[in-house]
């Protein structure tokens, strides 16, 4: 089985949500040079470094645990 990438599962499963995380999935949509891999801590110091708020980051760590759940 391929590995499926945290970015492309956000964008499958939630670019058209109404929810946070489909507002975070349209943001990593948007940014290309969101990382394609890496650990929910590589991900958060990328978004905090983009500026992301105490927000952003835990909609980003809730979101990184329902792909780990996913994939079980």
């Amino acid at each position: 089985m391929d590995k499926i990438l945290f970015k492309d599962w956000l964008c499958a499963n939630y670019i058209n949500d109404t929810s946070y995380i489909g507002d975070l999935a349209r943001d990593v949509s948007e940014d290309k040079t969101f990382p394609d891999e890496g650990s929910v801590d590589d991900l958060v110091t990328y978004i905090e470094k983009q500026g992301a708020v105490e927000e952003a980051v835990s909609v980003l760590m809730e979101a990184y645990d329902l792909f780990c759940q996913s994939q079980k």
